[in-house]
């Protein structure tokens, strides 16, 4: 079983031709059958777990350059589940320093080609706090 950093291929997009919007970060995901969390969330038909679209979120601010950690959900809408492969576009806004909206939409079109939202999340975000000086976590 795979750790979430282990088990997607997450990728910050970058956006050729158009000017660097900095409240805007968009990404894509795609999630191994591997991944630990997929194993008892529901056994025999896997679905990604909803907590793990915070951690994708986090994960996406980190490799933007983005020191960000999510201090509470505000709103969680889940629309339809993500099944193990599945491909998402991750679109992060940020509403201001301390909010961002974030959503999740399948990028294989659906019959109607219209796009498929999958969750939309609504985070608070604050800095990390640094360890203090000689602490476990700074030593290792």
């Amino acid at each position: 079983m795979l750790k979430l950093a282990d088990a997607c291929d997450l990728r910050v997009l970058a956006r050729h031709g158009q000017p660097q919007n900095p409240n805007s970060i968009e990404a894509t995901a795609c999630i191994s059958p591997d991944f630990v969390g997929f194993a008892g969330h529901f056994p025999g038909q896997p679905i990604l777990p909803g907590f793990v679209f915070v951690m994708l979120a986090e994960e996406l601010f980190r490799q933007a350059g983005r020191a960000l950690c999510v201090a509470a959900v505000r709103k969680a809408r889940f629309y339809q589940p993500l099944l193990p492969r599945q491909p998402v576009l991750i679109d992060a806004q940020f509403e201001s320093a301390h909010e961002a909206r974030v959503t999740f939409t399948l990028q294989d079109a659906p019959a109607d080609g219209g796009p498929t939202l999958v969750c939309e999340l609504v985070l608070e975000l604050v800095e990390p706090v640094a360890p203090p000086a000689g602490s476990v976590a700074q030593k290792s």
